[in-house]
Parts: structure tokens; C-alpha cells; sequence
């Protein structure tokens, strides 16, 4: 049976091999990411069930979702067809087929350990102009649970911008089925559900923090956990 790190390595060599087709459209690279990312399921043969793909927006929304490892990216740019970038953190920079990419596709750069108020307020401006135009996946607990799945805190930076815009919010929860110890490069070949809630705004709330709609998000995120 193969293993994570087999099935890694093709997903690497995959990278490479459409690299040479990302150009300057990021609608168009994401669409080449997205073909890498399902070729990837595919080897691995991952069962995935999806609820409420439907209840993704066209535009003005912000998809939050918990994070337990790196394939959370593969499964939700695999299931969404549209070009939607995602919030990475800084230090996945420093994998060069994983920067071109990221850099590609549009994604915003979160430096998580910054505390240059330039730097905070560039990564602030570039969530709200991505969740009000192209959209962004976030993950706003910040880092991965790895080792169970538990979810943590939501952090408020990625919902400043959601309440200021009052865009459309769609919690998701992914879940591996039990599955611990996940490792950060682990690659899962067994069952993955996939759930996204009908998007709601935080005027829905009347007004609200930043910090009380990341409470409110996350409980929606808890409720789809199964």
C-alpha cells in the first residue's frame, strides 16, 4: 500500500510538470492548480461526500473553514469550481514549486508572527480586496490541529474585512472520519466529508466586532462537524 510520502512526491512531480502552463492569468492557473490538486485524489483514491457545494455565492464571500493539515487546501480547491485563492501562511514560501503557485493563483500572504503595523495592515488590505472581489478561502485558526481535530480559536484579522464589507460567510467543515495524528504533509486515503452552510452576513447579527463574528462563525464551523 502506498504511502503519504509516495503519494506527496507525485503530487510534487505533478507541480512541476504543469508549472510550465501558469501564466499571468490567475483564473487560468487556478483552473491548472485545480487539475493538480484532483489528479492527487485521484491516485489516492480518497472517497469524498460533499454537502452544500450549492451554498457557495458567486462573489463577496469568504469561505471559513477548520484546518487540520495541508490537504484541507487539496480537498477544497479540488471541490470548488471557481477561482477562489486562499489565505497561506508566509513560511510556505520557502518551498519553491509551492511559492510559484501560491503566487500564481493569487493567494494572500499571512505572516503570522508580524508585528510591523505596515506589514499587519497590507495583509488586512489584501484580505478585503480579495474577499470582495475574487473571494477568499480562509482558515482562521491560524495554524493547523495536526494531531485531532479539535478546533481552535478563530482569530479576528480575517473578519474585519467580512463585517466591514458584510460579504457572504460560508462555514465549512471537513472532516477525515475519525482521524488522528495527521501530521502536516500527511495525505489521507480514506473517507472525507465535506460540509459547507448556507452563507450568512454579519448585519444578519446587527452590528457586530470583528472578534464576536469570528465567535459566531466558528460555533457554525463546530455544528457541521459530524
Amino acid at each position: 500500500m502506498a504511502t503519504s510520502t509516495f503519494y506527496l512526491l507525485k503530487f510534487i512531480e505533478d507541480l512541476y510538470k504543469n508549472k510550465k502552463y501558469l501564466g499571468n492569468n490567475e483564473i487560468t492557473n487556478y483552473y491548472i492548480c485545480q487539475k493538480v490538486c484532483r489528479n492527487l485524489l485521484k491516485k489516492t483514491k480518497v472517497n469524498i461526500e460533499v454537502n452544500g457545494l450549492e451554498n457557495i455565492p458567486n462573489d463577496n464571500l469568504l469561505i471559513t473553514a477548520n484546518h487540520q493539515n495541508f490537504f484541507d487546501i487539496i480537498v477544497l480547491i479540488s471541490l470548488i469550481n471557481k477561482p477562489i485563492p486562499f489565505a497561506a501562511a508566509k513560511e510556505l514560501m520557502k518551498y519553491p514549486i509551492l511559492k510559484d503557485y501560491i503566487e500564481k493563483i493569487g493567494c494572500v500572504l499571512i505572516d503570522r508572527d508580524t508585528k510591523d503595523v505596515k506589514v499587519m495592515k497590507k495583509q488586512l488590505d489584501d484580505i478585503e480586496n480579495k474577499v470582495i472581489n475574487n473571494g477568499l478561502i480562509l482558515f482562521p485558526e491560524g495554524e493547523c490541529s495536526y494531531k485531532d481535530d479539535t478546533v481552535k480559536e478563530f482569530k479576528k484579522g480575517g473578519f474585519i474585512a467580512a463585517n466591514k464589507n458584510d460579504v457572504n460567510i460560508v462555514p465549512t467543515y471537513i472532516n477525515y472520519n475519525g482521524l488522528k495524528n495527521m501530521g502536516k504533509w500527511y495525505v489521507p486515503t480514506g473517507d472525507i466529508v465535506v460540509n459547507f452552510m448556507k452563507s450568512f452576513k454579519s448585519s444578519d447579527y446587527g452590528k457586530i466586532s470583528p472578534s464576536s463574528l469570528a465567535n459566531i462563525t466558528r460555533d457554525k464551523v463546530l455544528s457541521l462537524k459530524m
